[in-house]
């Protein structure tokens, strides 16, 4: 018995080491922008931007992204994680943005500030805001939205018009893993921008900006669940042998000694 189960296991890890990594490409399933007001009345959910930073008056904007992960094939390992938004506006300098877990589920109306729309406008029913994680009756625990407070992956971002990454990091691949095994559990992420000075805001393309290329972007890297290989079936053949043989010889032992 524990002959076939160290070819077993050395069976599967053979099917792992010969399981090439697959890559796939998803798009946002959701966007938003949350938009520092007390009244917690403005959101910018089908708007083809989506701000965070604060503003040259000290407003503060929170960005929202959360991605569909049906592509993957559950029980899946996930190896890499990467983002690519691109920037259509920014205010003078260049700052860290990073991107934080959010911890309760939020919604996206039909609420569109237009082109520039840094400033928000009435939200819709089911619209994330600064008070409600969806418009009108469900609300964030925090003012502002609930996440977690260590950012998974942070870049710098600079001059508008360009694509900017947030690398692969181990907590970022932990956050996908996590959304994988507990689909439940994917709110996706915050995007908080440098929220000690005014000027810091920028706004990215969201999922429904015409310009397709400019979408969010979210590349992931992932061996999926091994099929039994040739190995793995030589493998459990050549257990299956050797617990024959050892069977015939302890029968002739047996019979040695009637």
């Amino acid at each position: 018995m524990k002959l076939q189960t160290f070819i077993r296991a050395s069976a599967f890890l053979i099917a792992i080491i010969d399981t090439p990594a697959a890559v796939v490409n998803i798009g946002a399933l959701k966007d938003n922008s949350l938009y520092e007001d007390a009244a917690g009345s403005l959101s910018n959910g089908a708007g083809p931007s989506f701000f965070s930073g604060i503003t040259a008056a000290g407003g503060i904007r929170r960005g929202l992204l959360e991605f569909d992960l049906g592509i993957i094939p559950a029980g899946s390992q996930i190896q890499s994680v990467t983002l690519v938004l691109h920037l259509v506006q920014a205010q003078a300098f260049a700052t860290s943005m990073g991107l934080h877990e959010a911890r309760t589920e939020w919604g996206q109306g039909t609420s569109s500030a237009g082109n520039r729309g840094g400033g928000g406008t009435q939200a819709t029913t089911g619209d994330a805001t600064w008070l409600h994680s969806s418009y009108t009756n469900a609300f964030w625990t925090n003012s502002g939205g609930d996440f977690e407070p260590v950012s998974s992956a942070a870049t710098v971002v600079g001059a508008e018009g360009a694509y900017y990454t947030w690398a692969s990091t181990t907590a970022l691949v932990a956050d996908v893993q996590g959304w994988l095994d507990a689909p439940s559990s994917n709110h996706g992420w915050f995007l908080i921008g440098d929220e000690s000075q005014n000027g810091t805001a920028k706004a990215f393309a969201s999922r429904e900006n015409s310009t397709s290329a400019f979408q969010p972007k979210l590349t992931v890297s992932y061996t999926p669940i091994p099929e039994p290989s040739a190995a793995f079936i030589g493998l459990l053949g050549a257990a299956s042998t050797i617990a024959a043989r050892r069977r015939r010889r302890t029968m002739q032992c047996e019979r040695r000694f009637r």
